[in-house]
């Protein structure tokens, strides 16, 4: 009974051992395939890096991380208290934070409550774009509504033009002549500059806008010219004569007197309203885009790309970031110290009031954890962060794995068929033994028997 319970035990173990395989197997296979998340390329997810950019890690419970050297930091500067691994940072006054943070004297603490967008608006007539958007531009199409106003298109104020001509050798008709050579020249270089600027008015809207705007400047260009090249005739009038004939209407009217001075024998001025041939320009122009010609110029849902306007953007920050630097190095803070102010007024921005936790990760887990669900940087979406890859380190130690487990399981699995060989053999010796005696003992009852029965 003793050998039959002992081999029984080594079956039961063999059965154990098989799940023991099963199990290795499986674990093989697994890491065989494992997969882990990186960082994607040109993202660098260590938390320093993190850091640098103004970016807060928190976890999935809203708590800002905090690594063991901004905690230590804090700490030292007495926000942090008791050693506490969690809990609500209360900063304080922004301008106190800072300067206690980048141990600021006094003097210098003052620049601290100014930040790159204060700077910004304080001087928001050097960047008018980024004091009317601090935030950049998404790159995206957008419908919008174009309006141009008519002294954007043409302007104003222009008065009269006058061309005059005086000669003491020339006759009246010749003077005439030749300051009405001289207006018409004026009138056409006049009306050629109210053409240019109307175009240059649209001249940030998309290409289907400007060339409708060009085409309607010409249209607007050759009737105007022709209702400012009008003569209204010619006579002894002085300038101011000449001006009341014209009036506020187009056309040009030549003044023609005799001198009365040795220099010459008869002059000539002749005077055109510059401001009705520019009123006659937009009309012109309104009309040929099929537009009121007392009001603006204006399109409705016109489908832009921003592209431009990022640009202008990025060119406008990157000019206010270098001024910036200038104005804090120029009170009295060095680079150094500038950086650390604006360093320390993000990290205020980013910690007062907010709930935090201790926490030490490398890139590796931050990348993992983003990817889990685990942990989130502030304004980024995780599939432009972490990319799936395979585990190489994993899948290298699968075989060693793999060779060292089967090489204990093939000893255990020797050793027990060894056991299970000399059991069987010790089994079967007894059996024998058993046999034996159940003969003899069966013999000697049957010749018992056959004396009783003899008796």
């Amino acid at each position: 009974n003793d050998v039959s319970a002992k081999m029984q035990k080594i079956s039961n173990d063999k059965l154990i051992l098989a799940r023991d395989e099963e199990e290795v197997s499986e674990k093989y296979n697994k890491m065989l395939n494992a997969k882990k998340y990186e960082a994607v390329d040109g993202v660098n997810l260590s938390y320093s890096a993190l850091m640098a950019q103004g970016k807060t890690l928190t976890d999935a419970n809203g708590s800002i991380i905090l690594d063991t050297s901004s905690y230590s930091e804090l700490q030292k500067n007495g926000y942090i208290k008791n050693n506490e691994e969690s809990g609500t940072l209360n900063l304080g006054d922004k301008s106190s934070f800072v300067a206690n943070m980048a141990g600021l004297s006094a003097e210098k603490a003052a620049l601290a409550e100014l930040s790159l967008d204060d700077y910004i608006q304080k001087n928001a007539s050097t960047y008018p774009t980024l004091a009317a958007n601090p935030t950049k531009p998404d790159l995206v199409s957008e419908k919008q509504d174009i309006s141009v106003d008519k002294n954007t298109v043409v302007g104003s104020g222009y008065g009269y033009g006058e061309a005059g001509f005086k000669d003491s050798y020339s006759s009246a008709g010749a003077v005439v002549k030749e300051a009405t050579s001289r207006i018409k020249n004026d009138i056409g270089n006049f009306i050629s500059n109210l053409s240019v600027k109307a175009i240059n008015a649209f001249s940030g809207y998309p290409n289907d806008i400007k060339s409708k705007v060009e085409s309607a400047a010409n249209t607007a260009k050759a009737a105007t010219s022709e209702a400012a090249l009008t003569d209204k005739g010619s006579g002894n009038k002085n300038t101011s004569e000449a001006k009341s004939i014209v009036g506020n209407s187009t056309g040009f009217y030549v003044a023609r007197w005799y001198c009365y001075d040795w220099y010459c024998s008869w002059g000539s001025n002749a005077v055109y309203n510059k401001d009705a041939t520019a009123n006659k320009f937009y009309e012109e122009f309104a009309k040929a885009l099929g537009q009121d010609t007392n009001g603006p110029i204006t399109f409705k849902d016109v489908t832009t790309d921003n592209s431009e306007s990022i640009k202008k953007w990025d060119k406008e920050h990157a000019n206010a970031e270098t001024a910036y630097k200038k104005y804090m190095k120029d009170n009295g803070l060095s680079d150094a110290e500038a950086a650390k102010i604006t360093k320390y007024q993000t990290m205020y921005e980013n910690l007062n009031g907010k709930p935090w936790v201790k926490k030490d990760l490398d890139a590796s887990a931050i990348a993992n954890g983003i990817a889990n669900g685990i942990y989130f940087v502030e304004g980024s979406n995780p599939a432009d962060l972490v990319t799936e890859v395979s585990d190489k380190d994993t899948q290298a130690k699968a075989e060693a794995y793999y060779k060292q487990e089967m090489a204990k399981i093939n000893r255990k699995e020797k050793e027990q068929d060894t056991q299970l060989q000399k059991l069987q053999t010790e089994y079967q010796g007894l059996t024998s033994d058993y046999e034996s005696v159940k003969s003899i003992l069966n013999a000697n009852i049957q010749k018992s028997f056959t004396y009783c029965q003899q008796g």
